[in-house]
């Protein structure tokens, strides 16, 4: 049941694609609204800087030891985007299906998983487009791993950002 529960199924090609073209339209959504409020925030380079710093781990970077490097791409990697889509668009997702239609269930994973990041505000348009385009893919690939996917390729997109900026 539990494979059932978490949706770990292997997508086909054509659905890999589908969620990597759906993170692309996330990401300008979420960027576009962070950068229409970008005056408010110190303008376009200073959001931009910002929406790195946030989801990287841009600050950790200059002092960083081979072994803090090491532990940030493994957790980059495998850990957090994983467990953070086996939580949201695996068994909340599941659960919610069962008692509510796919647009609710997709919002309240969307609006949980926000919540979960609006520690740092400037994530927050990022985080809630990118948790709607999940769960939208959830409910179209009947598979975590397609999320999986996509977590993983914005963490790694962000963390390639911040190296690139320090």
């Amino acid at each position: 049941g539990v494979h059932r529960l978490l949706a770990l199924r292997r997508p086909a090609a054509l659905e890999l694609g589908l969620s990597l073209t759906a993170l692309v339209v996330a990401v300008a959504a979420g960027i576009g609204v962070s950068l229409a409020f970008s005056s408010f925030s110190g303008g376009v380079p200073a959001t931009l800087r910002a929406i790195v710093a946030a989801g990287s781990d841009e600050a950790r970077l200059a002092t960083a030891t081979p072994l803090t490097w090491a532990l940030i791409v493994i957790r980059l990697l495998f850990l957090t985007g994983t467990a953070e889509e086996l939580l949201f668009r695996g068994a909340i997702y599941s659960w919610l299906r069962r008692r509510a239609s796919v647009p609710v269930a997709v919002a309240i994973t969307a609006v949980l998983f926000t919540a979960e990041h609006a520690y740092y505000p400037v994530l927050v348009p990022l985080v809630l487009s990118y948790g709607l385009a999940a769960g939208w893919v959830r409910h179209r690939t009947s598979s975590t791993v397609t999320t999986i996917a996509m977590h993983i390729t914005i963490d790694l997109a962000l963390f390639l950002a911040a190296v690139a900026l320090s």
